[in-house]
């Protein structure tokens, strides 16, 4: 079995100071799949976009590139929404564990910006981990 490795570089993205980061598939198969983070965003929008990332390249693993550089339409119901939200779940998902989330809102009486900050993530990621969780049950 072949493990498939993904290689991750922090960049000033200079033309593009709007984009988080991005997966680069790889040209040729003898070389790994590449995640670029914005190295000018806060760790903890770089610790998002590194699972958001690494979701498209588990969910979406596909030979085809394409960036999207403009803010998506969440509205919209086509595939790309869809890989966008899939990608935001797997990524709130990882960072963000239910049974460690639970826990940590049950001992803070609720307190959403204390989680955030124990999981180092942003007030959306819990707000939306809550809402996924909700919408799930």
């Amino acid at each position: 079995m072949q493990r498939r490795c993904v290689e991750v570089f922090e960049s000033k993205f200079i033309k593009h100071d709007n984009i988080d980061g991005f997966l680069e598939y790889p040209k040729k198969s003898t070389e790994r799949p590449k995640i670029y983070l914005n190295k000018d965003r806060p760790t903890q929008r770089k610790k998002f976009t590194l699972a958001h990332e690494l979701g498209h390249f588990i969910l979406h693993n596909s030979a085809k590139r394409k960036y999207r550089i403009d803010n998506l339409d969440y509205s919209q119901s086509n595939k790309e929404t869809k890989e966008e939200t899939d990608a935001n779940y797997f990524a709130a998902t990882l960072l963000v564990p239910e049974k460690k989330l639970r826990s940590i809102l049950g001992l803070s009486k609720g307190d959403i910006e204390f989680a955030a900050e124990y999981f180092g993530v942003s007030k959306p990621v819990i707000e939306n981990r809550i809402k996924w969780l909700q919408k799930n049950k």
